[in-house]
């Protein structure tokens, strides 16, 4: 975000879902700092008034607002709020471990599908992304998991098993809720690219999800591990030195 020339002026206008969530306020406090205004959404105003309050007093007025989403999968329910933003960055989502695949897959991949087309349909948005999880890109099985150190991961890499173990049929005991977590994330991503792949004629100016270059991950221990790739990605390319 520190571009000289940024794909996105500053001073303009991002939306960001879920902004009550942990990785979402950080992520509107981040494009507060640089200089963005941001319109966060949450289901409900009150309940979330403190983010108000938050970036009043870090950031004076007029530099963030909130607005109400109270149902996300409303095949409209990005229509009003989207108007005029120029990114749209969508954090929100419905975080289940719920064993039952039926209750989770295809909420999950609806819910970033009414958002993607909802950018589609407003000519101010430029760049839409899909805040996901690492997990889709790596084996569900915890043996099959620790096989794949030094694997390389590139955008076309999903995890070879999540979908598999979650569609498996019951009945399901609750471990079950991880494989059908995983197995969520990779089908909502899936579901947004082959949408974004149907369609992108209809909006050659919209970018969804910008590429990142391979990565390798040394896989000693999921949550550090994992969560460096993402911070410092250089010190992971094949031939760099961590």
């Amino acid at each position: 975000m520190n571009s000289p020339s940024p794909v996105i002026p500053t001073g303009s206008t991002v939306l960001v879902t879920g902004a009550n969530g942990f990785i979402a306020s950080h992520v509107a406090d981040q494009f507060i700092k640089n200089g963005y205004k941001v319109r966060g959404t949450v289901r409900d105003i009150e309940k979330s008034s403190w983010l108000n309050a938050y970036f009043e007093k870090t950031y004076g007025k007029g530099h963030f607002e909130l607005v109400s989403v109270p149902d996300m999968l409303a095949e409209t329910a990005y229509d009003e709020v989207v108007k005029g933003v120029s990114a749209f960055i969508h954090t929100a989502s419905i975080v289940s471990f719920d064993p039952d695949p039926n209750n989770v897959i295809p909420t999950a991949k609806e819910s970033a599908l009414v958002a993607l087309k909802a950018s589609y349909k407003e000519p101010s948005v430029k760049r839409f992304v899909l805040t996901s999880s690492s997990s889709t890109t790596l084996a569900a099985n915890p043996e099959t998991f620790m096989k794949m150190k030094g694997a390389i991961v590139t955008e076309d890499t999903w995890s070879p098993d999540a979908k598999e173990l979650a569609w498996t049929p019951g009945p399901w005991g609750p471990e079950h809720g991880a494989f059908v977590y995983v197995a969520s994330k990779v089908e909502q991503e899936q579901a947004v690219w082959k949408y974004h792949e149907e369609n992108k004629s209809k909006r050659p100016d919209l970018v969804v999800n910008s590429g990142k270059k391979s990565l390798q991950c040394e896989l000693l221990c999921f949550s550090v591990s994992d969560t460096n790739c993402h911070i410092s990605p250089a010190q992971h390319e094949p031939g760099k030195e961590s």
